[in-house]
């Protein structure tokens, strides 16, 4: 299982408190002093159910439903922008949005992100293979010897990510990668 919390965007060489906090601090009942927000914006998967997801234009699942209430909760306005995850992941980076819904806690994500101290949810990673498929995966170095789908900028967590001599193509989105799967483009 991984852990997904959510997380805020980080500027470079300051530690301000400020509007980027918000969802650092999930279900505080009042900002710290000194904290202030009309409204943030967070970038949001549209394919990405049960967490998020984008239906008739409006963003739906758990996240969404938490970080309104939240919002609502603290009289924080809320915007959700549905992009790319790797646009999102660079929109963060830039502060070019408030934060992000949720997104795994790597190293390389915390130079940039805060992420918050207790975890909103647990997300539980699987490996998927078609039906009729005579493959048998025991663990991870099964892997070694299939092509294995994954979305581009995801981590699948740290056990999964290091895998050394992995095969992997690389897709945009996760309704690309089930198309590949279904198609036998990959295992």
């Amino acid at each position: 299982m991984s852990r997904c919390p959510f997380t805020v965007s980080r500027e470079e060489g300051r530690c301000e408190m400020r509007k980027h906090f918000i969802i650092w601090i999930m279900f505080a009942v009042l900002l710290p002093a000194g904290a202030s927000a009309d409204e943030i914006t967070l970038a949001v998967l549209g394919d990405f159910p049960p967490f998020q997801w984008e239906d008739a234009g409006e963003v739906t699942g758990i996240d969404a439903d938490i970080i309104r209430e939240v919002c609502r909760r603290l009289g924080i306005g809320l915007k959700f922008r549905v992009m790319p995850w790797k646009k999102a992941l660079k929109s963060a980076e830039d502060a070019d949005i408030s934060g992000l819904a949720a997104a795994l806690h790597t190293e390389n994500r915390a130079e940039h992100l805060y992420y918050t101290r207790e975890n909103v949810h647990i997300q539980k990673n699987v490996i998927m293979i078609r039906k009729d498929s005579d493959l048998s995966i025991r663990g991870f170095d099964d892997l070694r010897t299939i092509k294995t789908g994954v979305v581009r900028d995801f981590s699948y967590g740290p056990e999964f990510d290091n895998i050394r001599g992995l095969n992997k193509e690389v897709y945009g989105d996760q309704k690309e990668l089930l198309r590949m799967l279904a198609a036998r483009r990959i295992d």
